[in-house]
């Protein structure tokens, strides 16, 4: 348990430190560039610990991306939120559900 609450608070300062850090940059949208983005230049990680994986995605900061926020008005399949938002990456918010809906 106490682990799930140290890589939660992990994720979590992370998710701050990618909004602040991009923060400036949230003013203009740039929903070309998941397109245009060379698949080198993201680094993807699978980190396994004694009770959870930990799945990292490195986005260089020059790449222009920006970091934004989105929620579903109702349940919904993960494949369906990411093509809905045309996201390169998504959190499933849903893992930290304490009634777990199975998000």
């Amino acid at each position: 348990m106490r682990k799930i609450f140290w890589l939660s608070l992990l994720v979590i300062s992370l998710l701050l430190v990618l909004f602040f850090g991009f923060r400036e940059k949230a003013a203009y949208s740039n929903s070309s560039a998941v397109k245009t983005l060379a698949a080198d230049q993201l680094q993807y990680q699978s980190h396994q610990l004694d009770s959870a994986v930990v799945h990292t995605l490195l986005i260089p900061a020059a790449s222009g991306l920006v970091v934004k926020t989105a929620a579903a008005e109702q349940l919904m399949p993960l494949e369906n939120f990411v093509e809905e938002h045309q996201a390169l990456a998504v959190i499933n918010g849903g893992f930290f559900d304490p009634n777990n809906q199975k998000t």
